[in-house]
């Protein structure tokens, strides 16, 4: 993982073909393998070896966001404008990979064209070729029903050696990945488009945040790297990594060495990462259920607390059937899945088939408690879900968010730069898991997410448009 390049890689490789899984020789001189502890701790001794990292296991972290942070052709003199909608930067994008079909622009029929400029002669990737992906996908506009894909792809490569290593071949009988960069599960669709979508009208998810959608900096071209697998993304949680133990870590050092400014998500461990939100599409509405709070309906052989945060088995059947039940998350029981299921074995209406779980923030929770208190017979309604513009609200730290300092660099404060990233409408995979309302499967071409993950973009998106106006910037003046 060091800056030193041996003389002939090629060679290097070869010899140890079957022991490599990945040698790295661009960013920096390294490789990953597979190796005992005794193996690698002998390693680590070799003269020219900065260090040896053990594999870590990651996990993963709307249609005005872009106007709330001001980045609009309207404003004169503004980012969008100064730095040409993000034209000759790149933007590289390391998740599931990309749904190459997804959001359709609509400039106008060859203004897309006449914009993207042709591909820089920094460029030196690839287009790795797979199931369902072939080089046509990249380096050049796609026209579809006399318009422009929003994406220019410009290179992709995808990487399944480090997962297998790990976890043995990927199961791909049940249809949900491809052995290619196209994205089966969606995330890395919704992130890119994010970040340099072009313009898509009457884009919603199922009609809610229904209006003009588009991406930070749509005429920049993309870079796919499919390096997530079977729900495994960027994001370590706690206990976390020293610098020179973390992969990530190591990456971006050597990345932002060669001028490229690297973007990384903040994580979802935040101090109350219950905080969100189900969107309710079903029929089920004006009708009124009886509504009664987890710690009065606590089981004989449970506790109180245990019933307040509806853990496992903690519910009476008899005082909850038929019930709403409001819980609250506590220190052992932040499992909203858990809390569902504990509801649904004794019959609660919060998980029939048209009736969400629906999940708030603490104080929001707090006003139905107060009602409860007040009322005898206390009784609530789901409305349908809907959505509110024009009113100005001002930005919070999403409760879900990571907001450190970090355990290693206690004197920096986080988060470094906050973006948003709570109920964001951008493209989807149609390969992904479908929604099913009223019994009815229906494909999604845009979807409404929340987490880290979705801020992360609109932050790389605005360093794209700052790259385009200041192109002789380092890492860190942008």
């Amino acid at each position: 993982m060091g800056d030193k390049i041996h003389d002939e890689p090629e060679l290097v490789q070869e010899s140890h073909h079957e022991l490599l899984l990945i040698f790295y020789k661009h960013g920096f001189s390294g490789f990953a393998t597979v190796l005992t502890k005794s193996q690698a701790k002998l390693i680590a001794d070799f003269p020219g070896v900065v260090g040896v990292v053990r594999n870590r296991i990651l996990s993963s972290h709307t249609t005005r966001s872009w106007d709330f942070l001001h980045i609009k052709p309207q404003v004169v003199g503004g980012t969008l404008s100064k730095g040409h909608s993000g034209v000759g930067s790149i933007i590289g994008v390391m998740d599931t990979g990309q749904w190459q079909d997804a959001g359709i622009i609509v400039y106008g029929q060859s203004q897309k064209a006449s914009e993207m400029s042709e591909v820089p002669s920094r460029w030196r990737g690839t287009c790795q070729e797979g199931e369902g992906f072939n080089r046509m996908h990249c380096n050049r506009l796609e026209l579809i029903f006399s318009f422009y894909t929003g994406f220019t792809i410009i290179g992709a490569r995808w990487y399944i050696k480090g997962y297998e290593a790990e976890f043995g071949k990927l199961n791909l009988s049940d249809g949900v990945e491809f052995l290619s960069p196209r994205d089966a599960g969606g995330h890395g669709t919704h992130t890119s488009s994010t970040a340099t979508g072009g313009l898509v009208e009457n884009a919603s998810f199922m009609g809610l945040a229904q209006g003009l959608a588009r991406g930070g900096a749509p005429l920049a071209w993309l870079a796919v790297y499919e390096v997530f697998w079977d729900t495994v993304s960027l994001g370590s949680p706690p206990p976390l990594a020293t610098y020179v133990e973390e992969a990530a870590a190591i990456g971006s050092f050597h990345a932002v060495a060669k001028g490229i400014s690297v973007i990384c998500s903040a994580g979802n461990s935040g101090p109350y990462p219950h905080t969100g939100q189900a969107l309710f599409t079903g029929k089920n509405v004006d009708t009124f259920h009886p509504i009664v709070y987890g710690e009065d309906s606590v089981a004989d052989n449970s506790y109180e607390d245990s019933a307040r945060s509806c853990d496992s088995g903690s519910l009476n059947a008899t005082l909850a059937r038929g019930k709403v039940i409001l819980c609250f998350e506590s220190q052992s029981q932040r499992s909203s899945i858990i809390a569902r299921r504990t509801v649904l074995d004794v019959r609660g209406v919060t998980l029939s088939l048209d009736i969400p779980s629906i999940q708030v923030d603490f104080a929001i929770e707090t006003y139905p408690l107060t009602y409860m208190e007040a009322s005898r017979n206390p009784v609530v309604k789901f409305s349908f879900t809907k959505t509110v513009i024009g009113q100005q609200i001002s930005p919070e730290i999403a409760f879900f968010s990571s907001r450190g300092p970090s355990s290693f660099s206690p004197t920096v404060l986080k988060p470094d730069i906050a973006a948003p990233g709570v109920n964001i409408l951008a493209s989807w995979s149609p390969a992904a898991s479908p929604a099913i309302i009223d019994n009815e499967i229906l494909p999604l071409d845009f979807k409404i997410e929340s987490g880290t993950s979705m801020s992360c973009p609109h932050s790389s998106g605005i360093v794209a448009l700052l790259k385009a106006t200041h192109p002789t910037w380092s890492p860190a003046a942008i």
